[in-house]
């Protein structure tokens, strides 16, 4: 059976080899996403993950109020060691542990299947994670994974590290892992998993897991408890 491409790397590879033929050339304005949305038929999500990983990989460079733009730089390094939780934590000198919430099979939606680079309908891993440190809350991770390519998928994995499952067990070399960062408010439910007041701004935190063939093995939304994290970047001038 032939693999199927996603969407978002269809277009991801349009935009790229426009870039390289020069149809797109360097400082120049790409189209808009909405532009984009209806030149391939596809979501704004879709797009935006198309574009996102060309901005990662230095292709292109978003500037608030004008666009989107080719960029001089084309290249970008990537950190082949990519770090889980527990490896973090165990380097901070902390014990770290995975509480599995929720273990369910669901059906994709067009999202995660675009995403996934699986068909809407095929079979999802529903995933739920309290990862704990020194039994303090860290982050509650929510987790979307193809059953149909990984079916050995089990509780007693995800309660250890899920990135040795990949690599381990499936032999998968894991490239990079792209963020996306989002500030919301805490519902209810994050409130009480962190003990914090309802509506407290947290960060929340798109997280796309990519193999060493560029496909997204993992896709998950992060919540992270406000008492544990900080955004920090340094700015070069």
């Amino acid at each position: 059976m032939a693999k199927k491409i996603a969407h978002y790397k269809i277009i991801e590879n349009d935009i790229l080899q426009k870039i390289k033929s020069n149809e797109y050339k360097e400082n120049q304005l790409i189209p808009t996403e909405l532009e984009l949305t209806k030149t391939y038929n596809v979501s704004r999500v879709t797009v935006r993950r198309a574009t996102d990983n060309l901005v990662a990989n230095g292709y292109l460079k978003r500037t608030p109020g004008l666009g989107t733009i080719v960029t001089a730089n084309k290249k970008t390094s990537v950190d082949p060691h990519v770090k889980g939780f527990g490896k973090q934590m165990k380097e901070l000198g902390k014990t770290p542990l995975s509480i599995v919430n929720t273990f369910i099979i669901e059906k994709a939606n067009k999202t995660n299947a675009d995403i996934l680079g699986i068909n809407e309908g095929d079979r999802l891993y529903y995933i739920e994670r309290i990862r704990k440190a020194d039994n303090n809350v860290y982050l509650l991770e929510v987790s979307y994974i193809s059953v149909d390519k990984f079916p050995e998928l089990s509780i007693s994995y995800l309660q250890k590290s899920k990135f040795d499952f990949f690599q381990k067990v499936k032999g998968i070399t894991i490239h990079h892992q792209n963020h996306v960062v989002k500030p919301i408010l805490s519902d209810q439910r994050l409130s009480d998993i962190f003990k914090i007041k309802l509506n407290t701004p947290i960060l929340m935190v798109e997280n796309y897991i990519f193999s060493s063939d560029d496909t997204i093995i993992d896709f998950s939304r992060n919540f992270y408890n406000p008492t544990k994290y900080e955004l920090s970047y340094i700015k070069y001038t």
